[in-house]
C-alpha cells in the first residue's frame, strides 16, 4: 500500500508542477508583452519628439526695418555685412530671447547674419528659400 500512495503522490506533485511550470510561462510571456509594449510607446515618443520638435521651435519671423533694430544691433550688423548690401531683416524670438536676422548678398548667396538685441554676434546661416517668402526686402 505504500508503493500506490507513492505514485498518487508523484503523479499529483508531478501533476502540480506542471501546472506550477505553465502559470510561469504564462507569466513570462505577459511580461515580455508588457515590455514590449512599453518599449514601443516609448519608441513612438521618441519619434513624435523627433518628427514634432522642430515644428514646436519654429520661430515666427516678423520683418522690421533697420531702423527699428536697436542701435547696438545695427551696429554689429553693418560690421558683419561689411561692403554686403543688406537685402532685409527679421525680428524673432529664439530661446525666449529677442534677435534679429538680417540677410545680405554675399557673392550673389542670400546669408543671414544673426544678432541678439544687444549687439552680440550669434553666427551666420544660409538664408531658406521658404523665408524669402515669409519677409519682405526694402
Amino acid at each position: 500500500m505504500h508503493l500506490p500512495q507513492r505514485c498518487c503522490t508523484n503523479i499529483s506533485l508531478r501533476a502540480h508542477h506542471d501546472s506550477f511550470s505553465n502559470r510561469t510561462l504564462i507569466a513570462i510571456h505577459q511580461q515580455e508583452q508588457t515590455m514590449k509594449t512599453r518599449t514601443l510607446i516609448a519608441a513612438m515618443a521618441v519619434s513624435a519628439g523627433l518628427v514634432l520638435g522642430p515644428a514646436a521651435l519654429a520661430q515666427e519671423e516678423t520683418p522690421v526695418e533697420m531702423k527699428d533694430v536697436p542701435s547696438p544691433a545695427q551696429t554689429t550688423i553693418k560690421e558683419k555685412a561689411g561692403t554686403d548690401q543688406i537685402v532685409r531683416v527679421a525680428k524673432e524670438t529664439r530661446k525666449g530671447k529677442e534677435c534679429y536676422d538680417a540677410v545680405v548678398n554675399k557673392n550673389g548667396k542670400e546669408v543671414a547674419i544673426r544678432v541678439d538685441s544687444n549687439g552680440k554676434f550669434l553666427g551666420t546661416h544660409p538664408e531658406k528659400a521658404e523665408q524669402k517668402a515669409k519677409t519682405k526686402g526694402y
